[in-house]
């Protein structure tokens, strides 16, 4: 899967590349201005961008969560029912996504015009929810639970790309998969997303009045079960998945 990161030492680089440049207009010892353009030269060849550095996913072990949990926004506990996956930039481990199954099915639910607790809503089928294709609708849901991407790799898109591998992981593992986030990049690339519809509780406030983005993940599926062959491609080239998984 296509990402992108940068290490503790290229942010650095990133930092202090303006310092130094704009001292070497007014120095004049060469050497000075040697080591300018040198670290200006390095800092040019950093890949800056998803399409420059993959980003490898891993099936984890849960007590991998304690080398992420203290980067985690709201909460250091994970559920003892949890699934784990790592993200790897070079070999390094940079990110981490929990999800867990979860009951009520509020999609299969809402498309078949139920509420929560099995009866029939009197508003009918809930039209956010037409969108997950009919071939699903016996599938066990999976909630994300924990994202995490560590503070050096954050603001480069690891994280949209972590949680997209691991809904195609669940897909092709035969689940649903809905994530709800405060983040608003997040929430917006899942917006933009062809691979995500938003839920009908999508941007609703929570207690301290900020909106809550919420989706599910449809992949290249449509409402009926077909592949789209546009979207697909797109699909690959975000994610591939190896072989044997």
């Amino acid at each position: 899967m296509a990402s992108s990161a940068s290490s503790s030492s290229r942010k650095r680089l990133a930092s202090d590349g303006p310092a130094f440049g704009e001292s070497a207009v007014v120095l004049k010892k060469p050497a000075r201005q040697s080591m300018v353009s040198e670290v200006l030269s390095v800092w040019e060849t950093v890949p800056r961008c998803l399409d420059e550095i993959g980003l490898e996913v891993r099936r984890a072990l849960p007590c991998e969560w304690q080398f992420f949990r203290e980067y985690h926004y709201k909460d250091h506990s994970l559920s003892a029912s949890a699934a784990c996956w790592v993200g790897l930039v070079d070999g390094h481990p940079v990110a981490f996504t929990a999800a867990f199954p979860f009951a009520p099915n509020f999609i299969v639910l809402g498309k078949r015009g139920m509420n929560t607790i099995g009866g029939c809503d009197p508003r009918g089928p809930n039209q956010s929810f037409q969108d997950c294709p009919d071939t699903w609708m016996r599938r066990v849901m999976f909630r994300e639970h924990r994202t995490v991407v560590l503070p050096d790799y954050q603001g480069t898109g690891i994280g949209s790309a972590m949680s997209d591998a691991v809904a195609r992981d669940l897909e092709f593992r035969g689940n649903l998969f809905t994530s709800q986030t405060i983040h608003p990049f997040f929430g917006s690339y899942r917006e933009r997303s062809p691979f995500w519809r938003s839920c009908a509780s999508n941007r609703d406030l929570d207690s301290r009045g900020r909106p809550k983005f919420s989706h599910y993940w449809v992949g290249a599926t449509l409402p009926n079960g077909d592949e789209s062959k546009k979207i697909i491609k797109d699909l690959d080239k975000r994610v591939k998945l190896a072989r044997g998984t």
